[in-house]
């Protein structure tokens, strides 16, 4: 257990730091993706969200903490799943074909 404790507190301690840094960001635009390819098969460009608050979540397939996190993005998505002000954007990211290949059936499961 204390090395469960350990590494929670270790996490609590990233998780703050990366806080801060993000905290200095608020306000600056997002670099600007088009056209990524969705799992419906059309595509989505950042652009179809302007007026919102959106959410980005960068997750593979690949990633087992990323598999993990996805409980929390879905419930967090069901909460917001009706709101005309945030979106949730999960981007999967690859380096393998094996990879692309598990990426629609990640997407449906999850």
């Amino acid at each position: 257990m204390d090395e469960m404790l350990g590494y929670y507190s270790k996490q609590k301690e990233y998780e703050a730091k990366r806080a801060a840094e993000f905290a200095d960001l608020t306000g600056i635009a997002s670099p600007p993706f088009v056209n990524y390819e969705n799992y419906k098969g059309g595509t989505t460009s950042l652009s179809d969200f302007k007026g919102k608050y959106v959410y980005v979540d960068v997750w593979a397939t690949w990633c087992g903490p990323c598999m993990m996190a996805m409980p929390h993005l879905e419930e967090f998505w069901k909460a917001n799943k009706n709101s005309d002000k945030v979106t949730v954007l999960a981007v999967c990211v690859w380096d393998a074909e094996e990879a692309y290949k598990k990426w629609v059936p990640a997407n449906k499961d999850k």
